[in-house]
């Protein structure tokens, strides 16, 4: 599996439509993170841009993937293959109890 950083622009207005559907992508992002498949996934304060990252076999298995979202079609998007992605998550330990 490759990583990927997708850069992703929203909408300058959300419309009715656009906001009914954010309680599925916010379901859909969970899914993909609980089954490791987005590794992170981050909102500008101004709600204008995201970021995700991803694994995937290729670029079109990224874009499978963001096609499943339930915004898809008021999203822009570039797809960015990385060399890595550290993620400080994976190098925390576990406390260790000595009783």
């Amino acid at each position: 599996m490759k990583k990927y950083l997708v850069e992703i622009w929203l909408p300058d207005e959300f419309s009715d439509e656009f906001a009914a559907r954010i309680p599925a992508q916010i379901e859909k992002v969970n899914e993909l993170m609980l089954n490791r498949t987005i590794s992170s996934y981050t909102l500008t304060a101004d709600r204008s841009r995201l970021w995700t990252t991803l694994s995937a076999e290729d670029e079109s298995g990224v874009q499978a993937i963001l096609d499943e979202f339930p915004l898809i079609e008021w999203m822009d998007y570039e797809i960015h293959e990385l060399m890595f992605h550290h993620e400080s998550s994976a190098f925390i330990m576990p406390r260790f109890s000595l009783n």
